[in-house]
């Protein structure tokens, strides 16, 4: 099925499907929901294989009781949130989980636009620094980055699990996993997908080049032949995901449902290789026309920005609308289809297809 989704210029905001047995509109969707947000930093220590100790720095929003607390600055100090209230007092309740994984040397904090959102309409929303691999790290990638990554996904659900009654209070009957560039490779691998045999042989050629085959080895291959999926993740989010070639055709073995979100100025719609593997998986592909690699996260509009470019905020308000429409999807709430499967407009069309 191929069907249009929201125009990027003007739109009828106050009205959705005649029908739709939802109640929310597009408005609704973009706009921030009924919590205040509170943000809080935690740290997650898990085991590597060997044994060692990885310390991950976790990013923590879940809706507030009031709307008070401390100032909040992201990326030590350069880049404020007005909106979010620093150790804020948890809303009673208990709510779903989100989490999220960065692209290669970002940072928790760099898509807070949509993790605000998200916390603000009911859910606890989680994101580690990937250690090793964030804004203030070096370029290069080595190999045990690449397993590293879903795991300390992994290590992020059993923390939350073991949250104590000071803590947001976390539904963890289906944890939503999002993930940009890098984290949408992360996505794949915490749900499942199978690496390629044939990719690992061909490690024996390139070990010492940056990036997978860096320094793989033995020990490396049997881990990612185990497999790094989760169950517990539900459904996922893949923004302009990457690296679809170490897994080919093991992305069938993914286990839930995936929201599948490229731009149309990224390369050459950076993640759409992977939707030939998502077809008959419930999964959905939606493309930005004119949405950057960058424009998925806070540095939109300010770095890497291409000619023709999206503006920054219209991009986040679709993105808005679009993940929280699929979260809520799988939380049971009916209707939502339309918000990528209906035409909102007309002066730019953003393309849409249903793997059903």
């Amino acid at each position: 099925m191929i069907a249009v989704l929201l125009a990027c210029g003007p739109a009828p905001v106050d009205s959705s499907p005649s029908d739709s047995a939802s109640e929310w509109t597009l408005e609704a969707l973009q706009a921030p929901g009924p919590f205040p947000v509170g943000y809080r930093v935690d740290e997650v220590t898990w085991d590597l294989p060997d044994g060692s100790p990885r310390t991950l720095r976790l990013a923590v929003w879940y809706p507030a009781a009031e709307a008070q607390g401390e100032p909040v600055e992201y990326l030590y100090g350069l880049h404020p949130d007005p909106d979010s209230f620093g150790d804020a007092v948890p809303a009673d309740g208990s709510f779903p989980v989100v989490a999220m994984s960065h692209g290669h040397q970002g940072y928790a904090e760099v898509s807070s636009f949509l993790l605000t959102h998200l916390a603000s309409h009911g859910h606890v929303v989680v994101s580690p620094d990937h250690t090793g691999n964030t804004t203030f790290d070096g370029s290069d990638r080595d190999t045990a980055i690449y397993w590293q990554r879903p795991m300390d996904l992994s290590a992020v659900l059993d923390h939350v699990e073991g949250w104590g009654p000071d803590d947001p209070a976390a539904d963890m009957t289906a944890p939503v996993l999002l993930g940009h560039s890098f984290g949408g490779y992360t996505v794949f691998a915490a749900m499942g997908a199978a690496y390629d045999a044939a990719r690992m042989d061909g490690c024996a050629a390139d070990v010492g080049e940056p990036g997978f085959c860096h320094d793989f080895d033995a020990d490396d291959r049997a881990l990612f032949e185990a497999g790094l999926g989760d169950p517990r993740w539900a459904r996922g989010v893949a923004m302009a995901a990457g690296d679809e070639t170490l897994f080919a055709d093991g992305v069938t073995e993914v286990t839930g449902p995936v929201h599948l979100m490229t731009g149309g100025l990224d390369g050459d719609h950076q993640g759409q290789a992977y939707w030939p593997w998502l077809t008959g998986t419930g999964s959905d592909w939606v493309d930005l026309p004119r949405g950057g690699h960058q424009t998925f996260t806070d540095v939109a509009g300010g770095f890497d920005v291409q000619p023709g470019q999206i503006d920054a905020k219209e991009g986040w308000d679709l993105i808005n609308a679009w993940v929280l429409a699929w979260v809520l999807t799988g939380r049971g709430e009916t209707g939502l289809d339309w918000v990528w499967k209906d035409a909102w407009g007309e002066p730019e069309a953003v393309l849409t297809q249903d793997s059903g």
